[in-house]
């Protein structure tokens, strides 16, 4: 394998990987790789956010407030805005250039010698389950990529994940469905055994959904309307609404495990 050496080298080592996109829309890759790397997810005490609009705010907002309480916090979102490492952050800084581009030539290696054929979003997601592991992270907060219940971030396996769902409305039909129920389906897929469910109350084409992976998981909907108390900062509502679900989802979490 070419030296890693600079981002741009990065780029163009994770190049081939751009046409590996799963077709169909299938988890079986990433639960191989995951498994092949001793599934170090499952290791980690995860605040999974998906939905529409709001989310990568939203897993930033979570990230930040648990690493304010003191905690180590690694957070995994996509798209990137500038640069890849972006992607996988640690204590609400991207991983260096250089460390960054020292364990992708480590990980590129893992998944060599694995045999598999992972898409660049299936790489990049379990290399930040991976470094997480290797960082002793008190929490991970995860970004769904695209949906929710395939894709590639839906391999966490633990009763204590808690879910976060944002404000959910038409985005990829094409994959997710042309109504806002199959959407909605989707995004739902996240919510796995006993895990608790943060959300804002919305529509019923949402709702019914939510509550029915909610019943047949066995998990908790714990749902807030706008009457959440928000620090708002000067924000506008918008991301008054992200910010007040991430509030009560690390109160929740903090107080859960910390009392």
């Amino acid at each position: 394998m070419p030296q890693i050496n600079t981002l741009a080298d990065a780029q163009a080592a994770l190049r081939p990987f751009y046409n590996n996109a799963r077709t169909p829309y299938t988890l079986d890759m990433m639960r191989q790789l995951m498994g092949h790397l001793g599934n170090p997810q499952n290791a980690l005490q995860v605040i999974h956010v998906a939905g529409t609009s709001g989310k990568t705010s939203t897993a930033y907002y979570c990230a930040s407030l648990l690493v304010a309480s003191g905690k180590t916090v690694g957070l995994s979102v996509s798209p990137h805005v500038d640069t890849v490492n972006e992607r996988i952050q640690i204590n609400g800084m991207p991983l260096s250039e250089a460390d960054f581009c020292r364990d992708l030539g480590d990980f590129m290696d893992i998944i060599a010698g694995s045999g598999l054929q992972p898409s660049y979003f299936e790489l990049l997601v379990a290399m930040a389950f991976w470094e997480f592991g290797r960082h002793g992270v008190d929490y991970a907060v995860v970004e769904v990529g695209l949906g929710g219940l395939l894709d590639g971030t839906n391999v966490i396996d633990r009763p204590d994940k808690l879910c976060l769902i944002t404000d959910i409305g038409y985005d990829h039909t094409e994959i997710l469905g042309n109504t806002i129920t199959e959407i909605a389906t989707q995004k739902a897929g996240i919510i796995q055994d006993k895990n608790v469910v943060f959300m804002y109350e919305q529509s019923d084409d949402v709702m019914a959904p939510v509550k029915r992976t909610v019943a047949e998981r066995g998990a908790t909907l714990l749902v807030f309307d706008e009457t959440i108390q928000v620090s708002r900062v000067g924000l506008p509502m918008f991301q008054s609404r992200n910010l007040g679900l991430a509030q009560q989802a690390v109160g929740y979490v903090l107080q859960r495990d910390y009392g």
